[in-house]
């Protein structure tokens, strides 16, 4: 029988054992790795979520509701209406002026030929 001595056994197995040991440190890097890119895609969305959320503080601060847009709407028709009125009243008031001259002009011809 071919037996390996003691101290060949215990170098081929210490050779196994620091290749399982580096195996398995690239293993801990990697998840290491992984773990660091991980917690910085955390920043980021971290990050994302604070420039969402001031945008949506921005939002609900000047967001008009529609309460508010009813009612905006509510003045702005009466303020037409109201403008409207007194064009129609100032258009009356020059007419009936108007007529008035017109009756004035046509009694002083009807004088003046009688």
């Amino acid at each position: 029988m071919n037996e390996t001595p003691p101290s060949t056994e215990l170098a081929l197995l210490r050779g196994e054992l620091m290749t399982a040991l580096a195996r398995i440190e690239g293993d801990v890097r990697l998840v290491l790795q992984e773990q660091q890119q991980g917690t910085r895609r955390v920043d980021d969305l971290v990050g994302e979520f604070r420039r969402h959320d001031e945008r949506l503080d921005a939002l609900e601060r000047t967001t008009v509701t529609r309460e508010e847009l009813d009612a905006r709407e509510t003045r702005m028709r009466a303020a037409v209406d109201e403008q409207a009125r007194r064009r129609l009243t100032i258009l009356g008031t020059v007419m009936t002026c108007v007529m008035g001259g017109i009756t004035a002009v046509i009694g002083i011809i009807a004088l003046i030929v009688n």
